[in-house]
């Protein structure tokens, strides 16, 4: 239709109409667009970026030569490969087993004491092996331990004025088949490393340093609780650092502080050799998405003192397997922890905060490096300053700019708002489109029982998850811009699509900052660096130029682009390998992609709008898609397979199990055997059926769960329980057992309202018991040294006790007092109990073994040997 009376602005360049009323006849606005090259151009630095990113994220300091006389005091890398070397050559040392209890104790005692024979007299070190028993509850278990080991070193200035300590931890034992070089034998080597250059030094520190090289932390954390709890030296420690694994090789990263002391986290971010930290980590942690605990749990719950985790998250793949070796372990991941630990130990043990840390007690410390470069931190409390400043400012130069546009395009405010709530509508439906889209494919892949493709090969998640994503948050606004809806000049439209993405990240950011998620910080970042390039334009006079502004903008989000993609590798390198052991029942596909839809707002949020200023926005576009089709068509290709042998491999439990069910009187009214298997990952059953279907009958695992306590199966862990449904059994022969566990009644007492069991369990090194009270049947106390879990925390309604005997006697005596009712003339409890042989490799059976062939060459077992006995009293 004409336009009636309408006037050319040259000015403005706006085709106006004389009257308000005929908003709706404006034609878009249009105007000569870029060269598409020019389009390209930024997508190759944008390639460039994250390639500086990915460059930084693996980036290793080159080791010191011990033989430079200038590297004299420095930690050395080579010696702590040799300390580490030592220590694997002992193979796998699960708790119990000789290896374990003897062999590394001595080890790690032999090599102390050859430091002492060459420390400076500076010092005084003692050292000792803590033997010795206890108890704890955590979550839905209860946790025993008897004459488990801990080798403690005292570092202490001689004629120190003050006992407090600082506490230094690692673990030496380790899951069965696993050689412990990543988890956590790296740590110790580390450990031993540092002691041997502080003993060496002519520089007084002022404090005294506990190094606790514990010997049972892979069942509930038992030793460090052994420790903190029972030893003399514990009372002085007034802070610790904790050293663990969840991976092997890498950087070691910091992600747990405090709680409530932020100056122990400071020391870190300004003594920190190579910076890498970031408190998110600590919120993920507490979420309960990351399947593992380390002893910082316990040093804070049970201690109640203050430190520092660090763990090497790098190469997951490999955790508690039997490639979890030293020989993956680059040098530069020796050079970079101790150089960390040394220069933080040293300040820490030389702060005035050590003596009484409750003074510092204050709030918690936001913490993050800029891709290793430097650390940014500051309290909590300035963090919600910083967010709420930073969103105000940006509000504020959001409506100055709309002012300016305002000014420029001459448009009345009412049409201007008008433009923005249109904008705002079309960019938010643009990124919730564009993440439904991409869980929507995440689903697909594994109803199709696809997932996981991803998993050794990351690179295939650009292609399957960032390119839709960008292509559905890019076409809606380009359609909309075409659209008789804009009226705006090109290059004012697009800013107000890119102020609507900043109003998104404002909204996200101040609901983070009110709900106290320190992680708020990584949005604030985006929203600073695009409001002030706003301002800059402002500044040099050039938003109103059709492609000048441009520049600045880019510009100003080179580094943020950057961080997030160091961000998005410290997270990728983090759950893909973790995926591999959340179980079936956990759809990790989805969790991986909503995550990347996560990265890519930050990094394209700001980037995808802009295409719009150049020709063919459309076939740009386009061209993101058409990658997506093709990394989808190799999805389900061999090239996307999910596992590849000794580097991603994947994980199986198989527990050739006997089982024995009594009647009350004692009799045994039911006794088979089979092979448990325990799956670990999505695609974990499919891969079962498909490769052991047609050599045996597969039945489900949790075909006993009505009727058996804790599903009649020997779980080693309290979580174990979640894995049933997905799990299979296989009906086999029984194995060959060294002595069956054993558990006697002593003796029964009854009080009015109350029955007292006494019993003698003679187990094996790993015991577990379940005890589940008939209906009406309370559990009120027991004899064992520890208090009983909660009656929320019990699964099945039965408690797991777990059992643990780093001694030659493997038995105890225990009672059980039950609360029952008054006309209670039948049983009052079950109780299970199941022994593991996890130090048997060689005595597994010939079937067996035969059986464990059968799973593909790919496949990661701990293949275990167990009893499991009912009783009904």
């Amino acid at each position: 239709p004409d336009v009636p009376s309408a006037k050319i602005n040259m000015k403005s360049l706006y085709l106006e109409t004389t009257r308000p009323d005929d908003y709706r006849d404006r034609r878009p606005y249009k105007v000569e667009k870029l060269n598409t090259l020019w389009a390209l151009l930024i997508i190759i630095c944008a390639a460039l970026l994250y390639g500086v990113a990915v460059v930084r994220f693996y980036s290793l300091p080159k080791p010191l030569d011990e033989n430079d006389p200038q590297n004299r005091g420095e930690f050395i890398a080579a010696r702590a490969r040799q300390d580490l070397k030592k220590l694997e050559e002992l193979g796998t040392r699960v708790v119990g087993s000789a290896s374990n209890e003897k062999q590394a104790v001595e080890l790690l005692m032999k090599t102390v004491n050859e430091i002492k024979q060459n420390a400076s007299d500076l010092y005084e070190i003692e050292n000792l092996v803590q033997t010795v028993s206890g108890g704890l509850v955590l979550g839905p278990s209860a946790s025993f331990y008897d004459s488990i080991h801990n080798v403690v070193v005292k570092f202490s200035p001689r004629n120190a004025v003050s006992n407090s300590s600082l506490l230094i931890n690692a673990h030496f034992d380790t899951v069965p088949t696993s050689p412990g070089g990543g988890d956590d034998g790296l740590m110790v080597a580390v450990m031993l490393e540092v002691l041997r250059v502080l003993s060496a030094s002519k520089t007084l520190l002022q404090h005294t340093i506990i190094f606790l090289f514990n010997g049972a932390e892979e069942n509930s954390l038992q030793g460090s609780h052994a420790f903190i709890t029972q030893h003399e030296w514990a009372k002085d420690i007034k802070a610790f650092i904790n050293l663990d694994a969840l991976g092997n090789g890498g950087k070691e990263i910091l992600f747990q502080s405090g709680p409530q002391h932020p100056w122990i986290a400071k020391y870190y971010t300004q003594y920190a050799v190579h910076p890498y930290a970031n408190s998110m980590g600590e919120e993920i942690f507490q979420l309960n998405l990351i399947p593992s605990d380390t002893d910082f749990r316990i040093f804070r719950d049970f201690g109640h003192i203050p430190g520092l985790d660090l763990a090497h998250c790098l190469n997951d793949y490999v955790y508690h397997t039997e490639y979890d070796g030293m020989e993956s372990i680059p040098d530069g991941t020796f050079q970079h922890t101790g150089d960390n630990i040394l220069a933080i130990a040293k300040a820490i043990a030389n702060s005035p905060e050590l003596p009484d840390t409750s003074k510092h007690a204050s709030g918690n410390l936001v913490f993050y490096d800029v891709l290793g470069w430097f650390i940014i931190y500051y309290s909590d409390n300035t963090g919600v300053i910083i967010n709420l400043s930073i969103c105000a400012v940006s509000i504020a130069v959001i409506i100055i700019s709309l002012a300016l546009i305002k000014h420029s395009a001459e448009v009345t405010y009412v049409e201007l708002v008008f433009k923005l709530i249109w904008s705002l509508c079309v960019q938010s439906a643009s990124g919730a489109l564009a993440t439904g889209v991409v869980v929507g494919i995440a689903f697909l892949l594994d109803s199709v029982d696809y997932s996981l493709s991803w998993f050794s090969q990351p690179w295939l998640l650009f292609g399957l998850y960032y390119c839709p994503f960008v292509f559905v948050l890019g076409m809606i606004p380009s359609l909309y811009l075409n659209s008789r809806f804009n009226i705006l000049p090109l290059h004012f439209a697009i800013q107000l699509l890119l102020h609507s993405q900043c109003i998104m990240f404002i909204s996200v950011a101040i609901i983070m900052t009110i709900l106290q998620i320190r992680s708020a910080y990584v949005v604030t970042i985006a929203i600073m660096f695009y409001t002030l390039t706003v301002i800059v334009n402002w500044v040099v006079n050039i938003y109103t130029r059709p492609y000048l502004w441009l520049l600045p903008h880019l510009i100003g989000q080179i580094l943020p682009f950057a961080f997030y993609g160091y961000l998005s590798m410290i997270s990728n390198s983090t759950f893909i390998p973790l995926s591999g052991r959340f179980g079936a029942d956990f759809n990790a596909e989805v969790l991986i992609a909503f995550s990347q839809t996560g990265f890519a707002m930050l990094m394209a949020g700001f980037l995808v709008p802009i295409f719009n200023l150049f020709k063919r926005t459309k076939i740009i576009l386009s061209f993101f898609m058409l990658i997506f089709i093709i990394f989808f068509i190799i999805a389900f290709t061999s090239l996307a397979f999910p596992y590849t042998t000794a580097t991603a491999p994947q994980r199986h439990s198989v527990y050739h199990t006997k089982r024995t069910f009594h009647a009350v009187d004692g009799s045994v009214r039911r006794e088979d055997a089979g092979y448990y298997i325990l799956t670990w990952d999505r695609r974990s059953p499919g891969i079962i059926k498909d490769t052991l279907a047609k050599h045996v009958t597969l039945q489900n695992a949790d075909k006993d769960c009505s009727s058996e306590l804790m599903c009649g199966l020997p779980h080693y862990f309290s979580g174990m329980r979640s894995f049933v449904s997905s799990g299979f059994w296989v009906d086999a022969k029984s194995p060959d057992l060294e002595g069956n566990p054993t558990l006697t009644l002593l003796s029964k007492e009854e009080i009015i309202g109350l029955q007292r069991f006494t019993f003698k369990m003679t187990g094996t090194r790993q015991t577990q018991i379940f005890i589940e009270p008939i209906s009406g049947v309370q559990l009120i106390n027991w004899s064992l040294p520890s208090k009983l879990p909660s009656e929320s925390n019990k699964q099945d309604d039965a408690y797991f006790l777990m059992m643990r005997f780093g001694g030659d006697s493997v038995s105890k005596e225990f009672w059980l007092d039950f609360k029952v009712p008054e006309k209670n003339n039948g049983s009052t409890f079950n109780i299970a109990l199941v022994g593991h042989y996890q130090d048997r490799d060689d005595k597994l059976t010939t079937e067996f073994k035969q059986f464990l062939k059968l799973f593909p060459p790919y496949a990661a077992l701990v293949a275990t040997q167990s009893s499991y006995e009912r009783w009904r009293f």
